[in-house]
């Protein structure tokens, strides 16, 4: 980096850091703690995304960029990386869904009214498809704390806005900081990185504005704004490939049960010789058992049984907790692609 791109980047750098301080200060966020996040920060992204080879970066690589030595960065990478709790709000996935979705919306494109229970369209079935195992009604207090739906006198519930603003409650709001304030850096990054690709970033900028010009701008801005975002959202949900991985998911799960029920087939087969050839050596009949709650075959094979005559296919006694396995894994991907199924036609 030469000096002049140098002193550029810390310039920039101290004016985003002055904003920041005066947040995290106010919300009683110490140095220490935004010391320690920082060095996570900077080892996690040396290793993702700085490496030299496909795997992740080497520790000696990620002391040579961060400046931290082989022990420090050891010590960062043995810590259990924060969650981050607005990655993916259950409350703002539903009242994106209630705004794009064609389930929920009226034919002139509005936010249906929903009821409360019941089958597609009602707000139970919108939190259940998108707000993952939570329950309909603590989000819906939720959204009414937030003064997002109301409910009317026929009982069915009206969205007031139609987007997850957060408008009670700092942590909510703190949240919007770690996605907007990180997607616009991430933008200029882009743009700085690969001019020759940019993203769209533009901005409007004005000396001196009467107070009249600062209420008109916030008035259009409002209006404007928040009608031209809805426009883009209804423009580019059917290219949301949520539902694409939702069936593609859906399809490898019915490929993994095919593979499943070809096992156990073959293993059953291998079963039916055997018991074809033990009744031709006049051996024990096998006996009929409920496993796992149902009547499954039970072999009851002499010793001498189980240790001659085995083929390829003969199922012995090492097979049969494998045999266990194949049935317990059908059973368990039976019921995921019926969840994936049901989640679908939500």
């Amino acid at each position: 980096m030469d000096e002049t791109t140098q002193r550029s980047t810390h310039g920039a750098l101290r004016r985003i850091l002055r904003a920041l301080a005066r947040l995290l200060l106010r919300h009683g966020v110490s140095y220490e703690d935004f010391a320690a996040l920082a060095k996570q920060c900077y080892v996690e992204v040396a290793q993702a995304e700085f490496s030299l080879s496909p795997r992740p970066a080497s520790k000696s690589r990620i002391a040579l960029l961060t400046g931290l030595n082989r022990r420090e960065v050891a010590r960062v990478l043995a810590e259990p990386a924060a969650l981050d709790a607005q990655a993916s709000n259950p409350c703002a996935r539903v009242v994106a869904a209630w705004v794009r979705e064609p389930a929920f919306r009226t034919s002139d494109g509005r936010p249906s009214l929903l009821p409360l229970e019941g089958p597609a369209p009602s707000f139970e079935a919108l939190v259940r498809a998108y707000a993952n195992d939570i329950p309909p009604m603590p989000v819906l207090r939720e959204l009414r704390h937030l003064d997002l739906v109301a409910e009317r006198a026929d009982g069915r519930l009206e969205l007031l806005a139609e987007g997850y603003i957060p408008r009670a409650g700092a942590a909510a709001k703190l949240g919007l900081l770690g996605t907007d304030v990180a997607a616009l850096i991430d933008t200029i990054d882009h743009n700085l990185a690969r001019p020759e690709a940019p993203r769209f970033q533009r901005k409007v900028s004005f000396d001196h504005l009467s107070p009249a010009g600062v209420h008109k701008l916030q008035a259009f801005v409002a209006e404007r704004g928040q009608d031209w975002l809805l426009a883009l959202d209804r423009e580019l949900a059917p290219e949301d490939r949520a539902e694409d991985h939702r069936r593609h998911e859906l399809a490898r799960l019915e490929g993994d049960l095919d593979g499943v029920v070809d096992v156990v087939e073959r293993r059953g087969a291998a079963a039916l010789r055997r018991r074809e050839r033990d009744r031709e050596r006049g051996d024990a009949a096998p006996e009929r058992r409920r496993v796992g709650g149902r009547q499954r075959l039970v072999e009851r094979l002499p010793l001498e049984g189980r240790r001659a005559g085995r083929d390829d296919g003969d199922l012995d006694e090492r097979h049969e907790p494998a045999e266990g396995e194949a049935r317990r894994a059908e059973g368990a991907l039976l019921q995921r692609r019926d969840d994936s199924a049901a989640a679908s036609q939500l």
